[in-house]
């Protein structure tokens, strides 16, 4: 787990990610506090995620999202893109990164 919080341990984001293979750091989920949504929390999150992968040695981080809904959008136009249907489960979608 990844967390943002103040000094106090009061938390506002949280993001769960897990690393089983050489070449990929898989999110699992990320949440923001509807009070500190807007602040960048996600996106700072995400990096720190992302700086941990390199360490790692990882090429991409991978997710899955509902393909209709406002998140998929916001990945995207951080750098993430489509990578194929997920399967069983309706409208999701694997998005990427590369690292």
């Amino acid at each position: 787990i990844i967390r943002i919080s103040e000094k106090s341990g009061k938390w506002h984001g949280e993001l769960y990610y897990y690393f089983d293979d050489q070449n990929n750091v898989y999110i699992s989920g990320l949440y923001v506090k509807l009070n500190y949504r807007n602040n960048k929390f996600g996106s700072i999150l995400l990096h720190k995620l992302e700086q941990l992968g390199k360490t790692l040695g990882a090429k991409h981080v991978e997710l899955w999202v509902d393909q209709d809904s406002w998140i998929h959008d916001w990945y995207l136009s951080i750098g993430y893109s489509d990578l194929e249907k997920y399967r069983d489960s309706g409208n999701s979608i694997w998005m990427i990164k590369s690292l």
